[in-house]
């Protein structure tokens, strides 16, 4: 009798977290969104029966299998004892289910949810983002961020939208791109920020869900983050997760600025709406860009091997490398040096980039000094995303203090060293993991 009475209860409970989380397709119209509910519900809820019915122009259409397809001029009615009747304002749900019948607020707070994702299904297209498919020869994260952005800001009548996205560790945001309305332009900022320093940020990241206030700089869940919401004037402020799948890849922070515009539910619902297809294309393109990524890593593997034993002078085949590597991995500076065994000392051998400061020929580095000493001292990569916070001023005595992020390699043959191969950029976390294994390939060969 337990399990008969609770069971209802517990179906209903994860019937209601899977339809809040549902990112269903987009549909043109009502009838193609039940069909979608109704399959999704039975999915669900094998055991217990149910009816959608819609009232349309031509009369009613009931959706389910023990429903009749056909338009019907009144309300379908239940089918005898054990159903259950909730309506909506476009129609109503009969329910029967395997055990004890729901309760009223419980009926309720389903056919809410039935009557959000319809609405939802059927709003979304004309509220769609119109952003171009991307292909695997054209993927482009950061061109979609500015896209989205763009066009959020207009569709949401609201002043600025901001698109972020975290690093591989997930503990910072990257560089974020930003849409001004007044100026009408786009923002991308070279440097992104730790996701703890901003206590709203960490909490929708953290928890999946959305925040909104009417009034941020007086709300008192605003602490942490409310310096930096009163030197950008923001008053108004609206984050919302980007979900692709089970995970969270960044937000999308919405603002007024120096003016307070309270949040509707439609607006609010807007910004749902257009945040799922903003995380369904990034998602794709990310896919995208990996495959471009893999092709090129291919391509650059294969050239530096043909490189190696196509008879070339050493400088040569260094400058080949270099030119390789930068297609695939960005860097504003690069250095390959040569390590001289009877001195102990690495020598400079060929460089790229305005950032690098010193002459090549005065570029001797002994072992343990500077990043590219560390490399030769320990034999493995170093990686590093934010020289700054470390109270380093440059990877090199070579590179000016410019630099924030550093990535080196050393060059092993079996067991002998014979130098480094290193780069560097301006903005903090620009070499990834992906970055350091592909340097350590290419070093292998």
């Amino acid at each position: 009798m337990t399990n008969r009475t609770s069971a209802p209860s517990t179906a209903l409970f994860r019937t209601l977290s899977a339809l809040a989380r549902w990112q269903p397709a987009l549909v043109a119209d009502l009838p193609a969104a039940a069909v979608e509910v109704v399959r999704f519900l039975g999915d669900l809820l094998p055991q217990w029966e149910l009816v959608l019915a819609l009232q349309t122009e031509d009369g009613w259409h009931a959706f389910g299998e023990a429903a009749a397809h056909a338009p019907m001029p009144d309300a379908p009615t239940d089918n005898g004892i054990g159903w259950q009747r909730a309506t909506f304002p476009d129609g109503l749900l009969l329910l029967h289910t395997d055990g004890k019948p729901l309760k009223d607020d419980a009926l309720d707070a389903l056919v809410a949810q039935v009557e959000q994702c319809l609405a939802r299904m059927v709003a979304a297209p004309r509220v769609a983002l119109a952003v171009p498919a991307a292909t695997d020869d054209d993927a482009n994260v950061q061109m979609l961020l500015g896209q989205i952005a763009e066009q959020m800001t207009y569709l949401l009548d609201t002043d600025r939208v901001g698109m972020q996205l975290l690093n591989e560790t997930c503990d910072r945001i990257d560089a974020p791109v930003i849409f001004n309305r007044a100026t009408g332009r786009l923002a991308r900022r070279v440097v992104g920020y730790s996701v703890g320093d901003m206590d709203v940020v960490d909490a929708v990241l953290r928890t999946g869900e959305t925040f909104f206030s009417d009034d941020a700089m007086n709300d008192p869940r605003v602490v942490t983050s409310r310096p930096t919401f009163a030197a950008q004037g923001f008053r108004s402020v609206m984050m919302l997760p980007l979900e692709v799948g089970e995970r969270i890849i960044g937000l999308i922070g919405i603002a007024s600025i120096n003016r307070v515009v309270p949040w509707t539910s439609g607006a609010i619902e807007m910004a749902h709406l257009l945040t799922r297809q903003a995380a369904a294309a990034i998602g794709n393109t990310q896919l995208l860009e990996q495959v471009q990524r893999q092709r090129k890593e291919v391509a650059l593997l294969q050239q530096t091997n043909a490189t190696l034993y196509g008879g070339l002078s050493l400088r040569e085949t260094l400058n080949a490398i270099l030119d390789g590597v930068s297609a695939v991995v960005p860097y504003d500076a690069a250095e390959m040096a040569l390590y001289d065994a009877e001195r102990g000392v690495l020598i400079g051998e060929i460089d790229r980039g305005a950032l690098i400061t010193t002459p090549l020929k005065q570029r001797i580095y002994k072992i343990g000094d500077t990043m590219s000493g560390r490399v030769v001292a320990d034999r493995k990569p170093v990686r590093v995303g934010n020289l700054a916070a470390q109270g380093t001023i440059s990877s090199t005595a070579a590179l000016a203090y410019t630099v924030q992020s550093y990535l080196g390699v050393p060059l092993v043959v079996g067991d002998e060293l014979v130098g480094t191969l290193e780069l560097a950029a301006i903005k903090p976390d620009a070499f990834s993991a992906a970055d350091e294994r592909l340097l350590m390939l290419i070093a292998a060969q």
